[in-house]
């Protein structure tokens, strides 16, 4: 289909408006990752809900909408959002866990940095990049407006071509900056990290390598920690083949199992 004959218009896209699954006494904060959408974390959270956890998945500011309103955004806004989120689900629930991917993984460990908070299961957590080009961003953003990026997807859904319009067959080298700039910040508060954390990623992630995972519990000072290592998930595994997979290591964490000790 021919992206470029889809109109530009203002609105969130119905797929990535926030959602809130209301369900136990335990709530789960659920945060996706940069140009992401709440969708790519639905599927786990629904699962995580019919096991009795009341979900919080929101929309972060810029993201669902368009690209314009996409570069009005920063990652300290990202941060003040899910912030607030978190603040949101601690009034009504005494336990709040967190689940975070790619770079809704450094928005959790950002959180998880400074506020007590349950459990934290990471997905791909974006500390690192398979490609180091990210590092020049901050130089690159001064001349380089965009990059085209291949982007294949069959999914004839309007709102997911859209969205590739709008965002996910381009390079922002201005937002890759941001995103950087809270790849620094995470580094930096790691230390501070001291809930039970489990990181789950894959061989075959383009974008997040498997070392990413090592990296973070060498910092954190959580006294639980896992790793998960799948075979064959792409970067958004949590709507790819091992996504069951994902679905039950998380319910297990959140419960607590004893496979998971």
């Amino acid at each position: 289909m021919n992206l470029s004959k889809i109109s530009r218009d203002t609105k969130s896209r119905r797929s990535a408006l926030p959602y809130f699954l209301p369900g136990g006494a335990e709530a789960i904060l659920a945060v996706h990752g940069y140009n992401g959408y709440s969708q790519d974390l639905l599927y786990v959270g629904e699962e995580l809900n019919r096991q009795g956890f009341s979900v919080a998945i929101p929309r972060l500011p810029g993201h669902g909408t368009n690209a314009s309103d996409f570069h009005e955004t920063d990652g300290q806004g990202w941060l003040r959002h899910v912030t607030d989120c978190y603040f949101n689900l601690k009034a009504g629930y005494d336990t709040v866990h967190l689940l975070g991917f790619s770079m809704g993984g450094l928005l959790t460990l950002l959180l998880a940095s400074r506020f007590p908070v349950g459990r934290m299961a990471l997905i791909s957590p974006a500390v690192m990049n398979v490609q180091w080009t990210i590092k020049l961003t901050p130089f690159l953003k001064y001349f380089v407006h965009k990059q085209k990026r291949e982007w294949l997807d069959d999914s004839t859904d309007p709102d997911r071509l859209f969205l590739a319009q709008e965002y996910w067959q381009w390079h922002y080298i201005k937002m890759a900056a941001e995103l950087l700039k809270l790849q620094k910040l995470t580094q930096k508060k790691m230390p501070l990290v001291s809930c039970d954390t489990m990181i789950i990623v894959s061989q075959k992630d383009e974008a997040v390598p498997v070392r990413a995972a090592d990296y973070i519990f060498r910092r954190i000072v959580s006294p639980a920690k896992k790793t998960i290592v799948l075979e064959n998930s792409p970067h958004c595994s949590t709507d790819g083949p091992e996504k069951e997979l994902i679905a039950g290591y998380l319910t297990d964490w959140f419960k607590k199992a004893e496979l998971n000790k």
